[in-house]
């Protein structure tokens, strides 16, 4: 399948996945769907739905997987969108997750009841708390340096 928007920048996901239509998606582990939830049905609410994180290559989180917002450290209301640990991403996600439940209970539709938007926020919570899934990432590929005591184990 050929990108329709290939993107040559410097920008990857933490196990070396490039962008696709200049867009990261987010690792096992780091996406929490509200419909995954048992107790909380909420069938009705559009958006938001999820919460999640994208791990980049260079160490640091994004809660946006546009590539521009992540070079701008941006989203799309202004606020910082790449930080240093994933706990602050993490949280970040959950909060802009909260203020948008609290305000999808006034949408006339698609938007959630009280009694939804409570339980979709202790949910938020209880995501925000959990440790972090610890994937094994591939071991990166050494590259060759031209010098011979060192690419010695290359070949």
């Amino acid at each position: 399948m050929t990108d329709p928007a290939p993107y040559d920048g410097p920008i990857a996901r933490a196990d070396g996945m490039r962008p696709y239509n200049r867009y990261l998606w987010p690792m096992a582990g780091d996406s929490w769907w509200v419909r995954d939830c048992e107790h909380l049905v909420v069938q009705r609410m559009a958006w938001p739905n999820h919460i999640s994180v994208v791990a980049l290559a260079d160490g640091r989180y994004s809660t946006d997987g546009a590539t521009y917002a992540i070079e701008g450290n941006h989203d799309c209301y202004g606020g910082p969108c790449v930080f240093a640990t994933r706990q602050e991403a993490v949280r970040k996600a959950v909060a802009k997750f909260i203020r948008h439940c609290r305000h999808a209970r006034y949408w006339s539709t698609n938007g959630i009841s009280h009694e939804q938007c409570q339980l979709a926020i202790n949910w938020a919570l209880e995501v925000a708390a959990r440790p972090p899934v610890v994937l094994p990432l591939p071991k990166p590929i050494p590259v060759k340096t031209g010098l011979p005591l060192f690419d010695a184990g290359l070949s």
